[in-house]
């Protein structure tokens, strides 16, 4: 699958420098700028963000990505090649580009540096970019066949720092929870215990939930930034699913009990030896228990209650 990461930064000269010094770094495509070398780049870069100088983080930085399953059908022209549809698709155009691709990965990528201030000098909106940026990814992904992972497990964890880091740590805990939970309460606690924090969105004047943000270590996401399937709506759902299931586990558990119990077994020997379903005709349980087959004699349990009957007897014939 390509996978699309964005950041956006101050300096041009660090950006430059992290992506060109480097043994296996090549330059794929620049425009509007001179190649000779990193100091160039840097000084072209920053000649126009001059133009916009309101503008303080002028630097976009773009690493896409394609799974190792995808190398046999991928070479530098046809990365370079996406490349280009992908930041037509999220509207970055006219301006200076610089697109290098490195080769120390086990998986082919490679990195955009733009200029956030465009050649008429004005700035290159990033509203809803990281939205755009996974739904053009996945259309690319579709329309070359390329691999798609399910899910987050191709993920090298190892690697990951920073918000990246974080946003796995919170999806790996809500995952976990959601198992078990049956409760928003319960869902709380087991991500507190795990360093993770929620928060709600209310819609206005009103104590219905619209939304759910999750935050560890100071930093927040929001449900569907961290997973499409960790939505408000979609956790809630899920955790009513897992109520009705404990539910149903807890009835059936009671009804085996109840099944089982030496009250329920002497009434059903009853109605085998009699034939007669006292469920039916409406007899007590207590009655069927003290009659026929189900009764236990009261002078079997007390040896001395017979004595006092004969003694009674007695007494009335004189």
């Amino acid at each position: 699958m390509m996978i699309g990461k964005i950041k956006e930064g101050k300096s041009f000269g660090g950006c430059v420098a992290y992506n060109l010094e480097r043994e296996k770094a090549e330059i794929l495509y620049a425009e509007g700028i001179r190649t000779t070398n990193s100091k160039t780049i840097t000084q072209d870069f920053n000649m126009q963000r001059k133009i916009n100088s309101n503008l303080k983080k002028a630097v976009g930085h773009i690493i896409l990505s394609w799974s190792a399953n995808d190398r046999a059908k991928l070479d530098s022209n046809r990365m370079l090649k996406d490349a280009k549809e992908y930041l037509d698709k999220m509207n970055i155009r006219n301006t200076q580009l610089l697109v290098v691709e490195h080769l120390d990965r086990n998986h082919p990528h490679l990195h955009i540096i733009y200029n956030r201030v465009n050649n008429d000098g004005k700035s290159i909106a990033n509203n809803n970019l990281w939205k755009r940026n996974i739904q053009v990814t996945q259309a690319i992904t579709k329309s070359n066949g390329y691999y798609f992972a399910a899910g987050k497990e191709n993920i090298n964890r190892g690697r990951l720092i920073g918000k990246d880091k974080v946003k796995l740590e919170i999806f790996d805990a809500v995952k976990s929870a959601i198992r078990t939970a049956d409760s928003w309460e319960s869902l709380r606690n087991q991500l507190k215990y795990r360093g993770v924090d929620v928060q709600y969105k209310y819609s206005r004047n009103s104590l219905q939930v619209q939304g759910i943000s999750f935050s560890k270590n100071g930093i927040v996401f929001k449900g569907s930034q961290v997973d499409r399937s960790l939505s408000y709506a979609k956790i809630d759902r899920t955790l009513q699913e897992n109520s009705l299931k404990l539910l149903s586990n807890t009835t059936e558990h009671k009804s085996n009990s109840i099944t089982n119990s030496p009250i329920e077994r002497a009434f059903l020997e009853n109605k085998e030896s009699t034939g007669i379903d006292y469920g039916k005709i409406g007899v007590d349980l207590a009655s069927i228990l003290f009659s026929g087959a189900g009764h236990i004699a009261n002078d079997e349990v007390d040896p001395n209650l017979k004595r006092k009957r004969k003694k009674k007897k007695q007494t009335l014939k004189r």
